[in-house]
């Protein structure tokens, strides 16, 4: 089955510094962030090197949720 351009991940504390590809730029999420902070980011490519991205397939619903 062929994968939708659609991807997430979830960033669980501490995230520290992370490496945008697209804009050659880092930001410390540990400096913007509060302990047990979630961050979850939603995008039609992966943002970043490090974390795992998953990739949605086609026609597949993921619902988030606060635990």
């Amino acid at each position: 089955m062929v994968g939708s351009k659609r991807f997430w991940v979830h960033r669980l504390e501490p995230i520290g510094e992370v490496y945008i590809k697209d804009c050659e730029m880092s930001v410390d999420f540990g400096a913007v962030i509060t302990p047990n902070y979630v961050v979850t980011v939603i995008a039609t490519k992966p943002l970043t090197d490090n974390g795992h991205w998953h990739r949605l397939q086609a026609g597949e619903l993921v619902v988030f949720r606060k635990r």
